[in-house]
């Protein structure tokens, strides 16, 4: 394991910061202690912090960075955002688009197979945006281009950054073609 000066790590059950390195030591500082409580250690007896465990609801509401040239360009050509989800779902659909200043609308229908053919079931709310692929060169998340020029990102985080800047929302039917 490489260490480096900062990272955050355990120490015998505890929270620690590296403060300084030499050789295979490391100057190590508990939580919350003052800098003086620092002392040194074998950087073999440092172990990786546990990953923050998010849930679900925590995951699917980060919000994607969405630069300003192109939410201009989609406010000028248009976009379609579809949501769907099944039906075991709506619930947590719900509770993204309130966090996001939006509601379901009223004709939305869960659906747990997917339009393209073949049962699927989502694992959680799907967000599809369409939109007249951009022009060379303008920043922008990495999307799929459709044989008619059409461009689309499915993505949670790009769809609620979307809606959460006032984009409108449309919802996924049965027979409804990307």
């Amino acid at each position: 394991m490489n260490v480096t000066v900062g990272d955050h790590l355990v120490y015998k059950g505890d929270s620690i910061e590296v403060m300084e390195i030499s050789g295979s030591m490391s100057k190590i500082l508990k939580a919350g202690a003052d800098d003086w409580d620092a002392f040194w250690v074998p950087m073999m007896k440092l172990i990786p912090a546990p990953k923050e465990r998010l849930t679900l609801r925590e995951r699917l509401s980060r919000l994607e960075d969405v630069s300003e040239e192109l939410v201009e360009y989609l406010h000028s050509v248009g976009v379609i955002i579809r949501v769907y989800c099944a039906p075991e779902h709506k619930d947590t659909l719900v509770w993204l688009l309130e966090n996001n200043g939006a509601t379901l609308p009223d004709d939305f229908e869960c659906s747990a197979v997917h339009e393209r053919g073949g049962e699927y079931r989502p694992w959680a709310p799907g967000f599809i945006c369409i939109f007249p692929a951009p022009p060379e060169g303008m920043a922008t998340p990495e999307f799929t281009v459709l044989d008619d020029g059409r461009a689309h990102i499915a993505r949670t985080a790009f769809g609620l950054k979307l809606i959460s800047l006032g984009f409108p929302i449309t919802t996924w039917k049965k027979g409804c073609k990307i």
